[in-house]
């Protein structure tokens, strides 16, 4: 596929078990983030005027988040037991609040400038299961990858945020 359009309509017309969530760039500097369910599909591009787009590992569109586990939701006695107890969107929704604050103004920023703020560990720069960059008693950011879909590269970082070590990749 050579753009985002085509690749979202592939990737949307297959057989799936589950669901998740994919960003997509192409040369052109198109992106999208693609939200599956194995029922749905539902592309998301960044709002208008914007250039920014991410996800927290929930779905952000109403159609979407008519399929996915009620906002109420909480895990129970089967889940983890540092997971019992608590409410299964309260991490995404308070790192996607955070990530507002953060990447959502006006400020054009540099790659090492996002970079940055996704390592944020919120106002009190306490790490938890709740901040952008996850250190906590069930969950932790195993990855970091940043896309220049112009310049047909990316860059990956298999640590925390706080703790990046890029590796580049030409595409």
């Amino acid at each position: 596929c050579a753009t985002v359009e085509e690749a979202a309509r592939w990737i949307s017309s297959r057989p799936r078990w589950g669901g998740g969530l994919l960003m997509l760039a192409d040369a052109s500097g198109d992106i999208a983030s693609l939200e599956l369910s194995s029922t749905a599909s539902r592309l998301r591009r960044p709002e208008a005027g914007g250039d920014a787009l991410w996800h927290t590992n929930a779905f952000s569109t109403s159609e979407m988040k008519r399929v996915e586990v009620p906002g109420n939701a909480v895990f129970d006695h089967r889940a983890p037991k540092a997971l019992r107890g608590r409410r299964v969107h309260e991490s995404a929704e308070r790192r996607a609040s955070r990530l507002e604050k953060l990447l959502g103004g006006d400020d054009r920023l540099g790659a090492d400038e996002i970079a940055r703020r996704l390592g944020d560990h919120g106002a009190d720069g306490q790490a938890s299961d709740t901040t952008v960059c996850v250190h906590g008693s069930y969950w932790h950011t195993t990855a970091v990858l940043q896309y220049f879909p112009r310049a047909r590269r990316m860059r990956a970082s298999f640590t925390t945020a706080c703790r990046t070590d890029w590796r580049e990749f030409a595409l």
